[in-house]
């Protein structure tokens, strides 16, 4: 965003005079106030701004105590230097990241070298900043795989593949966004329509978001925000360069995500964008659109699917970086599921991102760097395997920074829980007034964890040690050698200074003695009671009634489709409604696992009232479109008001299937018992594990 120089005539005064001395003959601040009849004080006060303002235009003041200041540049940069302060006030000045935005734009849409006038006068810079600005977008660009070339009395341009070109120009406009909406970037940046949109009108814009939003509902999957506005730039873009002939022409062979539901999609766009240039587009073209949707792709969050084959690999790939960062950190994360549901939804594109070479900026590495070193070292050697995994050379620097990010959130927030204080409010009656005062303790001292509400004739001791309780405020009197204080129901001044007294003592002898700290307890209420009953009858449901059966004469897909919607039907009805709806889901995208060799069956479905697990063995292996099956893993939903508790057992019997490799060698061993075992440990500890977060 161009900005007005905002310097005062006093400022321009000494900019001037300091432009005028160099390193042989520094000035003092003794001596400029003096030639301009100013206090020392004065011209001190103005420097801050002075040294900004040099920061900003890439000059450089240089300040030696006890010697004076001096501008450490060439006489023709001290010169242009002078000329600049004295530019007419209503001539835009462009910070350093502003400047550099529009360098690369109007290399990236101008069709023609680009003269270093053609900059300098632009921004009214000197050659040097204009050279030092070149050499950061050529880094920059370094990035997308493109070469930047200046060569004498010709210009500047760049060169590159088209694919490279369309990412890079597309990150450059999101970046002149700034939180606008397309339509308000295009109205107030004439420049960028003209010259990249020229045709553009607002039911092309309307176009693109309707595609999107079709887009998510045929996929079933929520793209960010963020994603949204990279695609739909990316289209526009993709548009305009095929309809002036800067089309993709290498062909991709698309028989590795033919199976995908994006490459559908990528086709369904393809279709669209033929019909408007006038002429069916490459293949390469429809490749280039599906790795942008892959991309961007996240699960969508209130399905909660770990099914599909795609997730079901991811969390294998999470589970053992989780592994390794404990190993290398000494912490526990293994039972943090918000972090690895987390790292599950970032880890899906960031895979496709890192295997199609897309570059993705990470402005937190300089911060990660500095105050999380230790994390961000661990997170790279605990994510070198994904190299071979990936059939990658080198793990992009930006993609690691995020990674690292969960792990520092994850690390912060336990942080946090285990430096607040645990109390129990206590009252001798009157649990109103004392939900009252337990609110305003968590407003007035934040540190403070209120775990439970009690009558002072029901404390225990020895059940405050046990529950990790730091001490008790009380609205009557106590008798106990445990930490209290005595309070009023509504706090005073004075109540306000004890409790900040207690917690001060009580901070100073953990830091003396260090414990382990207690997970806080929390109060179940009837809701809780009736969630946890219905997800233990679902647990229990699936464990008693796992069924593995031999397939026997089926010689195709559609026939072991069948036999498993017959597994757990009651009647020819259900077992007709159970197998529509995995015929379903299996023509929305192949369910087959090619390290298993095994179909992943999975639906919600009227077929069945409680979840359902169960294997089905192949006597004779069967061979569909090249790919070998030896048998199907079949997991059923009951559709209906408590199907969230349905999908999260669902889930976690695919986490484990993700995470224990022997069941898997269990299921073709065709030992029911053992499988059992395993899903009973799986889920009996993510029963626990809820039951301790409600």
């Amino acid at each position: 965003m161009s900005k007005k120089s905002g310097l005062t005539k006093r400022q321009k005064l000494i900019i001037e005079m300091l432009a005028t001395f160099n390193a042989d003959n520094p000035i003092t601040i003794q001596a400029i106030s003096e030639k301009l009849k100013l206090s020392s004080r004065t011209v001190l006060r103005e420097m801050p701004r002075i040294n900004e303002w040099f920061e900003e235009n890439d000059f450089k003041l240089v300040k030696k105590p006890r010697i004076g200041l001096y501008v450490d540049e060439d006489s023709e940069t001290r010169k242009f230097i002078k000329e600049l302060v004295d530019m007419d006030e209503n001539k835009p000045v462009y910070s350093k990241a502003d400047r550099q935005t529009i360098i690369l734009l109007d290399l990236l849409t101008i069709n023609k070298p680009l003269k270093y006038f053609y900059f300098t006068s632009l921004f009214h810079i000197s050659d040097a900043t204009l050279s030092n600005d070149l050499e950061e977008i050529e880094k920059w660009l370094d990035h997308y795989n493109l070469i930047l070339y200046r060569r004498p009395g010709m210009g500047i341009y760049w060169e590159g593949k088209e694919e490279d070109y369309r990412q890079a120009v597309t990150m450059v406009l999101r970046k002149r966004l700034r939180g606008r909406s397309l339509q308000v970037l295009f109205e107030e940046e004439k420049k960028i329509k003209e010259r990249m949109f020229p045709d553009l009108t607002p039911q092309m814009l309307s176009n693109t978001r309707d595609i999107l939003e079709r887009m998510q509902e045929v996929l079933d999957i929520q793209y960010t925000d963020h994603s949204i506005r990279h695609l739909r730039l990316y289209l526009l873009v993709t548009q305009n360069r095929v309809r002036f002939g800067h089309e993709i022409k290498e062909e991709k062979d698309l028989t590795a995500i033919t199976h995908l539901p994006e490459c559908q999609i990528a086709n369904w766009i393809g279709t669209k964008l033929s019909n408007f240039v006038g002429h069916q587009v490459s293949k390469g073209e429809v490749y280039n659109i599906a790795m942008q949707l892959l991309a961007a792709k996240i699960w969508k969050n209130n399905s909660e699917n770990k099914i599909d084959e795609e997730s079901f690999k991811v969390r294998q790939l999470v589970m053992r970086i989780i592994v390794e960062m404990e190993k290398l950190l000494e912490m526990e994360f293994f039972e943090n599921t918000v972090l690895i549901d987390g790292l599950c939804n970032h880890m899906k594109p960031a895979i496709n991102r890192m295997k199609q070479g897309v570059f993705t900026e990470n402005q937190y590495i300089d911060m990660l760097e500095e105050k999380y070193s230790k994390i961000y070292k661990a997170t790279i050697k605990a994510c070198d395997f994904l190299k071979e995994e990936l059939h990658i050379e080198k793990l992009p620097e930006g993609e690691l920074g995020f990674i690292a990010l969960y792990f520092c959130v994850a690390i912060e927030q336990q942080k946090d829980e285990e430096e607040k204080l645990s109390v129990y409010v206590a009252c001798p009656h009157g649990m109103g007034t004392s939900h009252m005062l337990a609110v305003h303790l968590k407003k007035e001292f934040p540190q403070l964890m209120v775990q439970k509400i009690i009558s002072t004739a029901d404390i225990k001791e020895e059940e405050l040690i046990k529950e990790g309780i730091d001490f008790i405020i009380s609205t009557a009197k106590l008798n106990l050698t445990f930490p209290n204080v005595y309070v009023n129901s509504i706090l005073t001044e004075t109540d306000k200074k004890m409790i900040s007294a207690m917690i001060k003592n009580v901070d100073k002898k953990k830091k003396q003695n260090p414990a382990k700290a207690v997970k806080p307890v929390k109060r179940v209420g009837r809701e809780d009671i009736e969630y946890m009953t219905l997800l233990g009858q679902e647990i229990l449901q699936v464990l008693d009634n796992i069924k593995i059966s031999t397939g026997e004469n089926i010689t195709n897909k559609k026939q072991l489709i069948e036999y498993a919607g017959e597994l757990f039907a009651r009647n020819d009805s259900m077992a007709a409604e159970i197998t529509f709806a995995l015929n379903k889901r299996e023509n929305i995208a192949s369910t087959f696992i090619p390290s298993m060799n095994v179909l992943f069956l999975h639906c919600e479905t009227k077929g069945v009232r409680h979840c359902r697990f169960g294997f089905v063995y192949l006597k004779d292996e069967i061979v569909e479109d090249g790919q070998p099956i030896k048998g199907a893993i079949l997991m059923l939903v009951p559709q209906g008001d408590v199907s969230k508790v349905y999908r999260e057992v669902m889930s976690e019997i695919s986490g484990a299937l993700a995470e224990k490799d022997q069941i898997i060698t269990y299921l073709f061993e065709k030992n029911r018992n053992a499988v059992e075992a395993e899903l009973e440990t799986s889920l009996g500890n993510y029963y626990e594990n809820k039951m301790k977060r409600r």
